[in-house]
């Protein structure tokens, strides 16, 4: 994904808008409202591994689920 291409894109919008996805949290943009979506972990699991995620891919999504890694600026 192309982080900086997103962030000109947001910046060529009119507001009112809705920006949705997980990489919001690494977009360099201010937004006046932010709501994080979470579910608990076990359904977390269950739906990536029903999306045939590796073992490794759903142990990364929810270790970043875990440390609310959506929920933080970086």
């Amino acid at each position: 994904v192309d982080v900086k291409e997103i962030e000109r894109w947001i910046g060529n919008l009119q507001p009112p808008y809705i920006v949705e996805g997980h990489l919001l949290s690494e977009i360099n943009a201010e937004f006046d409202i932010v709501i994080v979506m979470r579910c608990p972990l076990p359904i977390l699991v269950k739906r990536l591994k029903d999306r045939g995620y590796s073992n490794k891919k759903v142990e990364e999504n929810v270790v970043a689920e875990w440390l609310d890694y959506c929920g933080q600026k970086h």
